[in-house]
């Protein structure tokens, strides 16, 4: 049973496919909709319009171009259904008008996604799969390990092995790697550089990284140790190739360390104690 007016505000980190996934299932399912794409990344939301275009009838399905004004113009308007993929502030911003229409909503959010290892995990293992996680499109993805949570008798193993395999996913040249996407744009390159230097000055420890470029938006995979909650860089959503680190000792240390955020929309464990991952889950 279609629900009539679809809107779909999509993000700039995953353009493509976060446009069109949602367009798709609202075009199967018998709407019509209006795709706001970001505008962070223009180029993309060029060839999605002709796309769309191309392939479905104005009346069907139309591409609306333009900044935050545009969003909040078209999120006032009597849509029966939004779609939302973006910051959890601009996503209340949709819910509340939403609510103003008896809108249904799909928000998916951002959110500081901890990643915790437990002192019998397999340092080799975790370290491999933690650095491809934050990595992953320059740290820029919702489900990115934001930060860490290792237990203090493996964590200066677990900090080695993590410096080791991004020296190796990149040869020994992180920072201008080809093989690496760069910040969406300057404002996000300040916002990160940002974070790291305010944590270094605050006696955050450099295991790896903590080099950038202005003129090519690039900042290296950075992991800092030592980090502490009333640090910035432990109080927003990063979304960028930066893992900050905090050891613990005890499961109520642990706990208190996790509860200091909200829930996040992912969170990860590495151990080998099933009754350990049990008790988190």
């Amino acid at each position: 049973e279609p629900k009539g007016q679809v809107l779909i505000i999509s993000p700039w980190n995953f353009p493509v496919i976060l446009t069109l996934r949602p367009l798709v299932s609202a075009i199967a399912a018998g709407n019509r909709c209006i795709v706001k794409p970001s505008e962070h990344t223009p180029h993309t939301a060029e060839v999605l319009a002709s796309i769309v275009s191309e392939a479905l009838p104005q009346e069907v399905a139309a591409v609306v171009q333009g900044g935050p004004d545009v969003s909040a113009a078209l999120t006032r308007l009597p849509f029966q259904h939004i779609c939302f993929t973006g910051g959890t502030e601009i996503g209340k911003k949709v819910m509340a008008s939403a609510a103003k229409n008896l809108a249904s909503v799909t928000l998916e959010l951002g959110g500081k996604s901890p990643v915790i290892v437990e002192g019998s995990a397999h340092v080799a293992d975790a370290s491999k799969r933690i650095a491809w996680g934050k990595c992953l499109n320059n740290g820029q993805a919702c489900i990115a390990p934001d930060y860490m949570l290792v237990h203090v008798t493996i964590q200066e193993d677990m900090l080695k092995a993590l410096s080791s395999r991004i020296d190796e996913m990149y040869r020994g040249n992180a920072l201008e790697s080809p093989e690496r996407s760069v910040m969406v744009n300057e404002h996000h390159w300040r916002r990160v550089v940002g974070l790291i230097e305010d944590a270094i000055a605050q006696g955050a420890r450099v295991v790896c990284g903590g080099t950038w470029d202005e003129k090519t938006r690039r900042i290296a995979p950075t992991i800092l140790a030592n980090c502490s909650l009333d640090m910035a860089i432990m109080k927003e959503e990063i979304f960028g190739p930066v893992l900050p680190v905090i050891a613990w000792t005890t499961r109520e240390e642990l706990l208190a360390l996790l509860e200091a955020h909200p829930h996040p929309l992912a969170l990860y464990v590495f151990s080998k104690n099933k009754a350990f991952t049990d008790d988190i889950m």
